[in-house]
């Protein structure tokens, strides 16, 4: 969580108080390559912070991944 709160250090002021409230609603979770994070027609209502990796957003057109990001 260190790292996260770096850079949003970083990005914008954020307060002692804020930062703990933060540091308080974190579950941190790790998760294997591959996993898929978020599945299609299902509500996700989490948001990641990523420390470590990188995540890929695609589209299926028709069978085929289109990478959007």
């Amino acid at each position: 969580m260190d790292t996260v709160i770096r850079n949003i250090r970083k990005l914008c002021n954020l307060s002692d108080d804020t930062e703990s409230l933060l540091r308080g609603a974190v579950t941190r979770c790790t998760f294997p390559k591959r996993h898929k994070l978020i599945s299609e027609g299902i509500k996700c209502n989490v948001a990641y912070f990523i420390e470590k990796g990188m995540t890929r957003s695609y589209w299926l057109v028709n069978g085929e991944e289109y990478t959007t990001s």
